[in-house]
Protein backbone atom coordinates (compact mmCIF):
# COMPACT_ATOMS: atom_id res chain seq x y z
CA UNK A 1 0.00 0.00 0.00
CA UNK A 2 1.49 3.70 -0.69
CA UNK A 3 1.90 6.24 1.77
CA UNK A 4 -1.35 7.77 -0.11
CA UNK A 5 -3.65 4.73 0.33
CA UNK A 6 -2.17 4.13 3.82
CA UNK A 7 -3.28 7.61 4.54
CA UNK A 8 -6.85 7.45 2.88
CA UNK A 9 -7.79 4.29 5.16
CA UNK A 10 -6.94 5.90 8.08
CA UNK A 11 -8.32 8.88 7.65
CA UNK A 12 -11.58 7.27 6.17
CA UNK A 13 -11.24 4.80 9.77
CA UNK A 14 -10.89 7.82 11.77
CA UNK A 15 -14.07 9.77 10.42
CA UNK A 16 -15.57 6.67 10.80
CA UNK A 17 -14.77 6.81 14.59
CA UNK A 18 -15.99 10.58 14.68
CA UNK A 19 -19.28 9.28 12.84
CA UNK A 20 -19.84 6.30 15.37
CA UNK A 21 -19.09 8.31 18.60
CA UNK A 22 -21.24 10.68 17.36
CA UNK A 23 -23.95 8.75 16.49
CA UNK A 24 -23.31 7.13 20.32
CA UNK A 25 -23.60 10.44 21.96
CA UNK A 26 -26.78 11.00 20.17
CA UNK A 27 -28.31 7.98 20.96
CA UNK A 28 -27.28 8.09 24.96
CA UNK A 29 -28.83 11.98 24.93
CA UNK A 30 -31.89 10.91 22.56
CA UNK A 31 -32.83 7.50 23.36
CA UNK A 32 -36.53 8.42 21.21
CA UNK A 33 -33.98 9.34 18.13
CA UNK A 34 -33.49 5.40 17.51
CA UNK A 35 -37.09 4.40 18.24
CA UNK A 36 -38.07 4.70 14.40
CA UNK A 37 -41.66 5.25 14.65
CA UNK A 38 -41.46 8.71 16.24
CA UNK A 39 -40.67 11.65 14.03
CA UNK A 40 -37.05 13.43 14.56
CA UNK A 41 -38.68 16.96 15.31
CA UNK A 42 -40.28 15.59 18.32
CA UNK A 43 -36.58 14.69 19.86
CA UNK A 44 -35.94 18.26 20.24
CA UNK A 45 -34.48 19.09 23.94
CA UNK A 46 -36.74 21.49 26.31
CA UNK A 47 -33.96 23.67 27.39
CA UNK A 48 -35.14 25.09 30.85
CA UNK A 49 -34.68 28.74 31.29
CA UNK A 50 -32.33 29.93 34.07
CA UNK A 51 -33.22 31.61 37.55
CA UNK A 52 -31.98 35.02 35.95
CA UNK A 53 -34.92 34.81 33.24
CA UNK A 54 -37.57 33.09 35.64
CA UNK A 55 -37.04 36.25 38.54
CA UNK A 56 -40.16 38.78 38.52
CA UNK A 57 -39.56 41.34 36.61
CA UNK A 58 -39.91 43.87 39.55
CA UNK A 59 -37.56 41.45 41.41
CA UNK A 60 -34.91 42.11 38.34
CA UNK A 61 -35.77 45.34 38.12
CA UNK A 62 -34.33 45.80 41.72
CA UNK A 63 -31.00 43.44 41.30
CA UNK A 64 -30.06 45.91 38.25
CA UNK A 65 -30.58 48.61 40.70
CA UNK A 66 -28.42 47.14 43.36
CA UNK A 67 -25.75 45.84 40.71
CA UNK A 68 -25.25 49.38 39.58
CA UNK A 69 -24.90 50.40 43.10
CA UNK A 70 -21.89 47.45 43.95
CA UNK A 71 -20.72 46.15 40.87
CA UNK A 72 -18.72 42.93 42.01
CA UNK A 73 -21.39 42.02 44.71
CA UNK A 74 -24.40 42.28 41.56
CA UNK A 75 -22.19 40.43 38.90
CA UNK A 76 -21.80 37.42 41.19
CA UNK A 77 -25.23 37.08 42.50
CA UNK A 78 -26.37 37.47 38.79
CA UNK A 79 -23.34 34.70 36.88
CA UNK A 80 -25.07 32.39 39.79
CA UNK A 81 -28.82 33.49 38.86
CA UNK A 82 -27.63 32.09 35.04
CA UNK A 83 -25.60 29.18 36.13
CA UNK A 84 -29.27 27.82 37.80
CA UNK A 85 -32.29 26.58 36.52
CA UNK A 86 -33.98 25.76 39.42
CA UNK A 87 -34.55 27.36 43.15
CA UNK A 88 -33.60 24.46 44.72
CA UNK A 89 -29.41 24.50 43.35
CA UNK A 90 -29.50 27.74 45.07
CA UNK A 91 -27.42 27.79 48.50
CA UNK A 92 -29.32 29.69 51.50
CA UNK A 93 -26.06 31.91 51.14
CA UNK A 94 -27.03 32.53 47.38
CA UNK A 95 -31.16 33.25 48.71
CA UNK A 96 -30.05 35.99 51.39
CA UNK A 97 -27.77 37.67 48.99
CA UNK A 98 -30.72 37.66 46.42
CA UNK A 99 -32.81 39.44 49.34
CA UNK A 100 -30.15 42.04 50.09
CA UNK A 101 -30.56 42.92 46.85
CA UNK A 102 -34.22 43.31 46.32
CA UNK A 103 -36.73 45.32 47.78
CA UNK A 104 -38.69 42.04 49.25
CA UNK A 105 -39.51 41.70 52.74
CA UNK A 106 -38.93 38.39 53.56
CA UNK A 107 -40.14 39.02 57.06
CA UNK A 108 -43.52 38.27 55.70
CA UNK A 109 -42.48 34.78 53.85
CA UNK A 110 -44.40 31.65 54.75
CA UNK A 111 -42.21 28.80 54.91
CA UNK A 112 -43.71 27.94 51.12
CA UNK A 113 -42.55 31.18 50.22
CA UNK A 114 -38.77 29.88 51.55
CA UNK A 115 -39.20 26.42 50.12
CA UNK A 116 -40.13 27.63 46.61
CA UNK A 117 -39.32 31.04 45.95
CA UNK A 118 -42.69 31.96 45.01
CA UNK A 119 -42.05 35.52 46.04
CA UNK A 120 -38.73 35.62 43.53
CA UNK A 121 -39.55 33.95 40.53
CA UNK A 122 -42.06 33.44 37.92
CA UNK A 123 -44.29 29.97 38.09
Amino acid sequence: MTILGNYQSQTSASHMGVKWLVQAVISMRHPVANAGSIPATSTKLNIMENLYNQLKPEVKKAIKRSAKKYPNSGRVIIAKLHLHTMYSELTMSDIRDLISFTDVNEYKWDTLDWKYGDKLFKN
